[in-house]
């Protein structure tokens, strides 16, 4: 009995000692929280990664969005939704001097035009925003409208009045792309005063709606912007 007492009693004595009990203490402590990290990091990175996914789609994503847009289009990069016709009536005068002074004759030159203005929107501007794949939702903001295409229907078009007097000069060929020229302008100011703008934002925010929904994409958010200060520019 004394000689079992007597071999326990190092052991003992060992585990009472109070430094021995500190390292002990000390490194349960440092298990436990090598563990906690690592527990705590998987749940970080799996956070960060579903955070990144929601704000910040891939440009892969993106892309893949854009492009079943433009499928959706027959691989038109720009996306023309409106178009309107319609005349004008150009008027003007040009006089011929000799030296800058003295006046030679006149030509009075009444031009009508039919004409034709597209506008659309640039989809190589189309910013995705968010790409919920396993939801099935995408939201998107579509760049602003624009004029996409301005012409003449040069058949359709006319000159009506050609007065000349004196030396004044016949209807060169410079004088009738003069006349074009202000009848466009004149028809792209009118369709721009009659919203054509605003039509083609509604009207590319239905069909790309339709082309994501028919993607298999069940919520669809599309956003629009107002045109830009150069929007009516070609």
């Amino acid at each position: 009995m004394n000689s079992s007492t007597s071999q326990r009693h190092p052991l003992k004595k060992a585990f009472e000692n109070p430094f021995f009990q500190k390292i002990s203490i000390y490194m349960l402590l440092f298990f436990f929280l090598q563990f906690l990290i690592f527990q705590l990091s998987g749940a970080v990175r799996s956070t960060f990664y579903s955070i990144t996914q929601a704000l910040l789609p891939t440009t892969e994503t993106t892309v893949e969005i854009r492009n079943i847009i433009i499928s959706g289009l027959q691989d038109m990069n720009e996306l023309t939704t409106t178009q309107m016709s319609t005349k004008a009536t150009v008027d003007f005068k040009e006089e011929r001097k000799f030296f800058d002074r003295i006046p030679l004759g006149d030509t009075h030159v009444v031009y009508e035009a039919v004409g034709t203005v597209q506008a659309g929107i640039d989809l190589d501007q189309l910013d995705v925003k968010k790409i919920d794949v396993a939801n099935h939702q995408v939201r998107l903001i579509l760049p602003p409208p624009r004029i996409m295409k301005a012409f003449l229907d040069v058949e359709g078009s006319h000159v009506v009045i050609h007065f000349r007097r004196w030396f004044g000069r016949s209807v060169e060929s410079d004088l009738q792309e003069r006349a074009q020229r202000e009848a466009l302008a004149v028809i792209k100011k009118e369709v721009c005063a009659n919203n054509i703008l605003d039509n083609a934002n509604q009207h590319a925010k239905k069909l790309v709606e339709n082309i994501l929904h028919s993607a298999g994409y069940e919520k669809v958010i599309v956003d629009t912007q107002p045109p830009g200060i150069n929007a009516c520019r070609v």
